[in-house]
C-alpha cells in the first residue's frame, strides 16, 4: 500500500505534475512530524524526466533528501572517463555485484551536488548488443539504398521520383536516426550521372572503440 498517492488526468504531463507532487508530498510529510518542525528523514528518488532548475530548487527549498539521475550527454566530462579507469571503487553490496563507482563534486542546477558515476558490466553487454544489432539494421538499409541510387544511375531503375541529394540526406538521417549511429556510420552523398546522388558510407571504428571504453554500460546518479 502506498504511503502517499495522487490522482490527476492522464494526459497530464508528468514533468508538470512533479513540481504540484513535491509540495503535497513535503506538507504530507510535514503533517507526520506533528508539533515537530522538522520533516522526517525521507529520500525521493525519480527519474531523469523529471530533472529541471526549478525542481532541484524545489527540493533545496523542501529540504528533502533525493536521487536521482541525469543525461550523460549533459556531462560529457564525465562520460568520456575511461570505463578501467583506476577512480572507480567496485561497490561491495552483493546487489551491486558487476557494478563500479566513482564520485564527484559538481555545480548542478545552480548548487554543488554529488554526481556518482558507476559502470555495470552487465549494462554494457546488453547495450553493446544492441549497438552492434542497430549498426547491422542501418549498414543493411545503406547497403540496399546506395545500389538502388546505382541502379538508376545505370537505367536499370527508371520509373518513380528521381531522389535528390537533399532527399538522400533525409533517408540516411532516418536510418541513422539510432542512439550513437551517426558518430559510427559516417554517410557521403555527391552528385553522381545525370545529376542522380550516389552514396557511400563507412564505419568509424575508432569512434565505436571510443565509445566501448567510455560512454557504455555507464549512468550518472544525483543526489
Amino acid at each position: 500500500m502506498p504511503l502517499f498517492y495522487d490522482v490527476y488526468e492522464g494526459n497530464r504531463n508528468d514533468a508538470k505534475q512533479f513540481p504540484l507532487m513535491l509540495r503535497r508530498f513535503h506538507s504530507f510529510f510535514k503533517e507526520l512530524s506533528g508539533d515537530d518542525s522538522s520533516v522526517p528523514d525521507t529520500t525521493v528518488i525519480f527519474d531523469k524526466g523529471n530533472n529541471s532548475a526549478d525542481n532541484f530548487a524545489l527540493f533545496d527549498w523542501a529540504g528533502l533528501d533525493f536521487v536521482g539521475s541525469v543525461k550523460l550527454g549533459e556531462h560529457k566530462e564525465l562520460a568520456r572517463i575511461q570505463n578501467n579507469d583506476s577512480a572507480f571503487v567496485p561497490c561491495q553490496s552483493v546487489e551491486l555485484e558487476g557494478t563500479k563507482a566513482l564520485r564527484v563534486t559538481k555545480k548542478v542546477y545552480g548548487r554543488q551536488r554529488t554526481l556518482v558515476v558507476t559502470y555495470n558490466q552487465n549494462l554494457f553487454n546488453a547495450q553493446w548488443l544492441t549497438l552492434q544489432n542497430d549498426i547491422t539494421k542501418a549498414s543493411e538499409k545503406l547497403s540496399l539504398l546506395r545500389t538502388k541510387l546505382q541502379d538508376r544511375a545505370g537505367g536499370i531503375i527508371k520509373r518513380g521520383k528521381v531522389p535528390t541529394i537533399k532527399s538522400i540526406e533525409t533517408q540516411c538521417r532516418n536510418i541513422l536516426s539510432r542512439q550513437h549511429l551517426k558518430g559510427i556510420i559516417k554517410v557521403k552523398i555527391r552528385k553522381g550521372p545525370d545529376k542522380i546522388p550516389q552514396l557511400n558510407y563507412t564505419i568509424d571504428t575508432a569512434a565505436l572503440d571510443e565509445l566501448s571504453q567510455t560512454w557504455l554500460g555507464k549512468n550518472i546518479l544525483i543526489t
